[in-house]
């Protein structure tokens, strides 16, 4: 896992939500308020715990709260798996430290010492999504974090590799369900953070 921002890793374990019945699928969400005063709380909670008793009421409230989480989250999965091939490896870490970069797949597979037809298969394959949208992952999470920590949009519309600002915000929209300037809004009401 690479963190993009600074954060803080608290590890609860407990039944997994309706939603995550059947897969092996990791997702991110934004901790809010309750849960992360519920998860706080629960670090102190035994494996040996009653369903009545509190421990047990409070790992139900921790569910309830990720699904409703859950249901709230919108637009497409940031997730952005890393290859384990050692040349791509290698061009996606150069991604992740300039997140403008902007070359074609053709140079990405010259990078990796790969044939196009190659390069875009094994990347497929390692990750489960296309270059171009693992790309547009990283560079949305980078947008997030950097929105988050008070960077304007023009800022980090720059800084992602974009022409302009609305050009940003219209990809940014178009992915997200929202332009950045709503989906911020509505990130800081679910987490509680002040705008």
């Amino acid at each position: 896992m690479r963190v993009l921002s600074d954060a803080s890793v608290v590890t609860v374990y407990g039944p997994a939500p309706k939603e995550f019945e059947n897969t092996e699928l990791c997702r991110s969400l934004p901790v809010s308020s309750l849960l992360r005063e519920l998860m706080l709380a629960a670090a102190d909670v035994s494996l040996n715990h009653e369903p009545n008793d509190r421990n047990g009421r409070l790992v139900e409230m921790i569910s309830s709260e990720v699904s409703w989480l859950l249901s709230q989250a919108r637009g497409l999965s940031l997730q952005s798996a890393m290859p384990r091939d050692p040349r791509l490896i290698r061009v996606c870490k150069d991604m992740l430290k300039e997140f403008d970069r902007s070359e074609s797949i053709d140079d990405a597979a010259r990078a990796a010492g790969m044939s196009r037809r190659t390069f875009t298969r094994t990347f497929r394959r390692e990750t489960g999504i296309s270059f171009n949208a693992w790309r547009l992952r990283v560079r949305l999470n980078a947008a997030i974090c950097r929105l988050n920590a008070g960077a304007s949009i023009t800022e980090v519309a720059f800084e992602c590799g974009y022409n302009s600002p609305s050009a940003f915000a219209a990809m940014f929209k178009r992915c997200l369900g929202a332009p950045p300037s709503e989906y911020l809004a509505g990130f800081n009401q679910v987490t509680g953070k002040l705008q």
